[in-house]
């Protein structure tokens, strides 16, 4: 059984969150159903066929409902919970550099998201 997995079952990865940037750039987080970890987190960068896998340094998620915060070598990725509604807009921003940019939630359920074994992520809208 590999380490951080409930079971033997092969891995399957879902969609944790699909943001865009201004620029039309995708933000597509994933993780293993089967993981009991954050370890099988991944994060990536990109447009359509052309996600590029970001290295993960550290990754909080908090009791609220899901709360994230992921840093990565480029830049930190932050989302609020959305699973109960507050007075607070629910924001993903993008921090690099000390600069804040929004992103615009996406549904992946919108979107045809492959992801193979050798680690790449082709997303393509339905």
């Amino acid at each position: 059984m590999e380490e951080g997995t409930m079971t033997d079952r092969p891995s399957t990865r879902v969609a944790d969150t699909l943001c865009q940037f201004d620029d039309g750039d995708l933000l597509y987080v994933s993780y293993d159903t089967h993981a009991t970890n954050y370890e099988s987190f991944k994060l990536y960068t990109g447009i359509g066929a052309q996600m590029e896998e970001k290295a993960i340094l550290a990754l909080y998620r908090y009791r609220d409902g899901g709360t994230t915060k992921i840093e990565t070598s480029e830049g930190v990725f932050f989302t609020p919970q959305r699973v109960f509604p507050t007075n607070q807009p629910q924001i993903p921003t993008w921090t690099r550099g000390g600069i804040e940019e929004v992103l615009t939630y996406l549904d992946p359920q919108d979107y045809d998201i492959v992801e193979m074994p050798e680690g790449t992520v082709s997303i393509t809208k339905r």
